[in-house]
C-alpha cells in the first residue's frame, strides 16, 4: 500500500474521530461506510492508558 493512500486512510479516521468526540455520528457513520465501500475496515478500540478511544484499520482481504 503506498504511503499516500495510507496517510489519506489515516486523515479520514482522525476526522471521524472528531466527529465522534463533537457526537456528529451521523457524520461519522458516513465516513466509516465510505471507507468500508473501498476495502477499509476500520476497528474501534480504546487506549488501555488514557481511556481514549482509538481507531485501527486494515485493507479487506
Amino acid at each position: 500500500m503506498s504511503d499516500d493512500l495510507s496517510a489519506a486512510v489515516q486523515a479520514l479516521v482522525d476526522m471521524r474521530l472528531e466527529m465522534l468526540k463533537s457526537k456528529n455520528f451521523a457524520e461519522a457513520d458516513k465516513i466509516r461506510d465510505d471507507l468500508a465501500a473501498k476495502g477499509i475496515q476500520l476497528k474501534d478500540g480504546k487506549d488501555k492508558e488514557t481511556g481514549e478511544r482509538v481507531t485501527t484499520w486494515e485493507v479487506k482481504r
